[in-house]
């Protein structure tokens, strides 16, 4: 999604990467993570939960200025693969230079070839975490674990996509998109009453159930409120929701409600514009985190946590500028000129 300085948005999705950031430092150090003050969420919860509500947000306006369903697709790939794919090979060149194996068994491994073709096709297989010898000794060996949340990602943006694509009717759009968010709730509702329920979805990758919940239900709350062009209102019925189950054990739920409400409310003012030689910096923050961290942890591993949190923060917003330079806005350049082709035959339905 291209920088919009006209609003709030780039800086609320560059704090939710940092709060993702701050929560893994400790994961990664093998220490319990650190919830919010006084609220029982943690701060990758809120940022995972930031992040998925301004997606379905600014994807659903997006694809209604264009509703092409090809043409969508491909703007998606062209902001979500390069970005990812120079990752995955620094990964693997990360990889190799802490690994206890020998370059020959390191690269001639068959866990390394399917990490490089898991995680540059995650749109159609399975996220793979670990490479041979690499962080062994940490108390994480994945080196990205963050990368889970693509697939989750990219499945809701094809069925969004497919959605406004499907019908040119508003009221139409909104039902199905209000379905789409019933579903997640829910799951949410069987996670409340019995946590330990969890299925398996396979698509063209695997999905829980237990992240469609949470995460899909975000989605979908960002996507109804683009679809009902009406943000005030559209905030009233949340917060008349949140009031009503935020009592008993649906307050999780409330909370979650609240929380897209008020994401969607600042992001949409000027409240906290990013100054414009910053551009887009949260997407790679997501990609390049995780696996600094874990170097970081590694090499500095006596070192203090603050000491520690700094190095990995410091590195990190180097690589994602550089991310942001010179891969991800090249890249977005592209998306007017993707080929005609993609769309002659994937028009709106009548």
């Amino acid at each position: 999604m291209q920088s919009d300085n006209r609003n709030s948005f780039d800086a609320l999705r560059l704090a939710a990467a940092l709060m993702v950031f701050h929560s893994h430092m400790f994961a990664l150090k093998g220490l319990p993570e650190e919830p919010l003050p006084r609220l029982r969420l943690l701060w990758s919860g809120v940022g995972l939960g930031t992040f998925f509500v301004i997606s379905g947000y600014l994807v659903t306006t997006s694809v209604l200025r264009k509703p092409d369903l090809l043409q969508f697709l491909g703007r998606r790939a062209v902001r979500i693969m390069p970005g990812l794919t120079v990752n995955v090979l620094f990964c693997v060149l990360l990889g190799a230079a802490v690994t206890t194996l020998s370059m020959g068994e390191y690269f001639g491994a068959s866990q390394t070839r399917e990490f490089l073709k898991g995680n540059v096709l995650l749109a159609f297989k399975d996220v793979q975490y670990n490479l041979p010898g690499v962080f062994s000794g940490n108390p994480t060996t994945a080196v990205n674990g963050s990368l889970w949340t693509l697939p989750y990602e990219i499945a809701l943006y094809f069925l969004i996509g497919f959605v406004v694509w499907a019908t040119r009717d508003s009221a139409l759009r909104a039902t199905l998109a209000f379905l789409g968010f019933a579903g997640c709730f829910f799951l949410q509702l069987l996670q409340l009453s019995s946590r330990g329920v969890n299925y398996d979805i396979h698509l063209w990758t695997t999905l829980q159930t237990i992240h469609l919940g949470t995460w899909g239900g975000l989605f979908f709350l960002g996507a109804l409120m683009a679809l009902a062009k009406d943000l005030r209102r559209s905030l009233t019925v949340i917060c008349a929701a949140a009031a009503i189950l935020f009592w008993g054990k649906t307050s999780s739920i409330a909370l979650i409600l609240l929380l897209g409400g008020l994401v969607i409310a600042v992001g949409e003012s000027k409240a906290l514009r990013l100054p414009q030689w910053m551009g887009d910096l949260s997407y790679g923050v997501y990609l390049y985190a995780f696996p600094v961290q874990q170097a970081v942890v590694m090499f500095l591993e006596d070192a203090r946590l603050r000491t520690q949190y700094s190095v990995a923060l410091a590195i990190t917003f180097v690589l994602s500028y550089l991310s942001w330079r010179l891969v991800e806005s090249p890249a977005m350049r592209l998306k007017g000129g993707l080929p005609r082709w993609l769309g002659r035959r994937s028009t709106a339905i009548p």
